[in-house]
């Protein structure tokens, strides 16, 4: 059995680089507005590209993250398990985790800053 770092047994992650931020992002509003038209208007973005991104992280994971039929999209298993992982993260990123300040402030608490000339 393989497991990737976080401990998933037969993760394919640990085989592929991750998805990009950007395609993350289509699938996260395609998964949450259950609509690849919703979810390229909320981004103002072109259905195509909201599809050939949900395709790209598809064909990385070497899953299927929608059942498309008639129009519509649905969820598979491994796309709502995803989805939950991806919106955790967005989450995650968006709250600066109970410390004080945005995350342009904590940039600034975290790294050294140089004296300014």
């Amino acid at each position: 059995m393989s497991s990737d770092h976080f401990g998933e047994l037969h993760s394919q992650m640990s085989a592929t680089r991750l998805p990009p931020l950007a395609a993350l992002r289509c699938f996260e509003a395609a998964a949450r507005l259950e609509s690849f038209s919703r979810a390229a208007d909320a981004l103002h973005l072109t259905h195509g590209a909201i599809s050939r991104a949900v395709r790209l992280i598809e064909d990385e994971l070497g899953v299927a993250l929608f059942e498309r039929r008639s129009r519509r999209v649905f969820l598979t298993e491994a796309g709502r398990k995803l989805a939950a992982a991806v919106r955790e993260g967005f989450v995650w990123w968006r709250v600066p985790s109970g410390r004080s300040g945005t995350w342009r402030e904590r940039r600034r608490w975290w790294c050294p800053a140089s004296r300014p000339f």
